[in-house]
């Protein structure tokens, strides 16, 4: 039992220390979340805890403050703010976060981590902080105001990104190796509670708070609005979720109501307190014992966000149609992890996802790249002139190259509003496609053993054909995204070629049978294309068979398709 003189105690150190690093980190012009990561560093390891008082206690006010900041976080989204800001930004995050979860999967592949532990390190690097980036871009007066603030909306949907990421991982926090039942409902419960605290709570809350903020004062208000923050928090952990996700859910429904600003208003010294309860007692599970051998995986880390982030925001943003320039800043000032990088990691750490040596290097490689910000976001504009001084004449000509296609890629699909709708549909259907692929081949590398195993066990099948039979279902699987890629690509291709046509005035149109014919054999061509993409997909993915059944396993599929496309067309007249 804690007694009195002790609880205060430990709050006195903790603020106070927190305090005092925090501003002497702002006079580096640092962030504060710093101070309190430090503050945590210097109390565990140099000051150490009063006696009497628990883990549980600390635990409790941290998750108080990790409820409290992504409840605030889901305040600031505003769902209206966002339909006003375009379709940019989650352009951007939709493209860069995967890429960087892709990456940083490899690189923990790469240094002996298993699958589990890689993903969560890819999920760790994947954002940037809201915070520590508006803090920044604001000081930093060379970047022109639309730029920063377009930033600033990037890491806004960076956090959404993350709650997305952070909700389809939460099957994996059970364990390294559920059984296939358990995560199938695991999932479905996620799904139903997710919808549904959506669904009704945008029907009925927002209403509810208006009703409740007309009758009563602000301090009513808030209790209400806290009251279910930590009410979804709570839902949240029975369906199998973070408590973070339910009170990011709340913020977010919150948000909606007409009293929304009040509210954000009341909540931010609370949450700015418990804030950085939780920001120190993530720096108490720091050893500095320990550190040196953390460190140079810290550094790799870093690097690996570094290489990444820079990579997807490049091309997120060339996609976009954004000059080099604005490419080159926006990059280099989004070089920062997030607050769901301890977020997440200290999930995986509570859950034994990952050790304590991985947990450290992601706090440390963190603090490098909150260190570092300021000096690369601030001398951003001066190193995009210099390097292009100094870049020899055919590489910028190369560029420029890129560029013009670009221009004229964009100018062949503008001749009607209709055609711009068409190929915006068709590339989220791509875009979908890829992810759908990549997450049906990790389903498989990490559970595709308990298939085979259930196949050897019901129907008394050898190991090497029950292999087969579930490298066969997988390919039966990435048929549907595959498919689907391949014909948004070639609707795009017709647009593209339509366009060009209009553009040179001479479009002209075929004729019907030639046209009728030339679909029949880009249908053929469709299907040996489906199977040689699905071919190579399935020889990258690691699985305990040779080439010889990849080949015959594909040819078997193709030759099924064969028979189901030419079926299916000789009942056409």
């Amino acid at each position: 039992m804690v007694d009195e003189f002790s609880f205060l105690s430990i709050m006195a150190i903790m603020l106070v220390l927190a305090s005092i690093a925090s501003i002497m980190f702002s006079k580096l012009r640092l962030p504060a979340i710093i101070g309190y990561l430090a503050a945590g560093i210097i109390i565990t390891n140099v000051w150490g805890m009063p006696e009497g008082i628990e883990g549980d206690i600390i635990q409790i006010l941290s998750n108080v403050g990790l409820v409290l900041l992504m409840f605030a976080i889901g305040m600031e989204l505003n769902i209206k703010r966002l339909k006003q800001s375009g379709g940019f930004t989650i352009m951007v995050a939709a493209i860069q976060l995967p890429l960087v979860v892709l990456f940083g999967y490899v690189a923990g592949s790469l240094i002996g981590l298993g699958a589990v532990e890689s993903l969560f390190l890819g999920a760790i690097i994947s954002g940037s902080s809201t915070a520590v980036c508006t803090i920044v871009l604001r000081a930093n007066k060379k970047i022109p105001k639309d730029t920063a603030d377009t930033i600033i909306l990037v890491t806004v949907m960076d956090d959404i990104g993350q709650v997305i990421i952070l909700t389809m991982l939460s099957p994996l926090l059970v364990g390294d190796s559920p059984t296939a039942s358990g995560t199938i409902w695991l999932i479905v419960g996620i799904v139903v509670f997710m919808v549904a605290a959506i669904v009704l709570g945008l029907l009925f809350i927002p209403k509810f708070l208006n009703w409740v903020g007309e009758k009563f004062n602000r301090e009513i208000l808030l209790i209400t609005a806290l009251g279910m923050c930590f009410g979804l928090a709570l839902l949240s952990t029975y369906a199998g979720l973070s408590m973070a996700i339910g009170a990011f859910l709340m913020g977010l429904i919150t948000s909606q109501c007409d009293k929304a600003d009040e509210i954000e208003r009341d909540v931010e010294p609370m949450k700015n307190t418990f804030m950085a309860i939780f920001f120190i007692d993530v720096g108490l599970q720091v050893q500095l014992g320990g550190a040196l051998s953390s460190l140079s995986l810290a550094f790799y880390i870093y690097i690996v966000f570094l290489v990444s982030k820079t990579i997807s925001v490049f091309i997120a943003y060339f996609i976009g149609n954004k000059s080099v320039k604005t490419t080159v800043v926006s990059a280099v000032s989004l070089l920062v992890m997030g607050e769901f990088a301890f977020i997440i990691a200290k999930t995986a750490l509570e859950a034994k996802i990952i050790d304590s040596e991985l947990y450290m290097a992601v706090i440390f490689s963190a603090l490098i790249s909150m260190i570092m910000l300021p000096m690369l976001s601030g001398k951003s504009v001066e190193g995009y002139e210099y390097i292009k001084k100094r870049t020899p004449k055919p590489i910028i000509a190369g560029v420029e190259r890129l560029e013009v296609a670009r221009s004229e890629f964009y100018s062949r699909i503008v001749f009607s509003t209709k055609s711009v709708k068409h190929v915006k549909n068709r590339a989220t259907i791509v875009y979908a496609g890829i992810i759908a692929i990549v997450a049906i081949e990790i389903v498989f590398y990490m559970y595709g053993h308990l298939v085979s195993s259930a196949l050897i066990s019901y129907l008394e099948l050898g190991a090497r054909a029950a292999d087969n039979i579930t490298l066969l279902i997988n390919l039966g699987v990435l048929i549907v995204p595959t498919s689907a890629i391949v014909m948004s690509l070639k609707v795009i291709d017709r647009i593209l070629i339509e366009g060009e046509k209009r553009k040179r005035g001479h479009y002209m149109e075929g004729d019907p049978d030639a046209l009728s014919a030339y679909s029949k054999f880009i249908g053929i061509s469709n299907l040996l294309l489906i199977l040689i993409i699905d071919f190579f997909i399935l020889l990258i993915v690691p699985n305990p068979l040779p080439i010889w059944d990849h080949l015959s396993i594909v040819a078997t599929g193709l030759v099924v398709l064969i028979v189901i496309y030419l079926l299916k067309h000789a009942r056409k007249p």
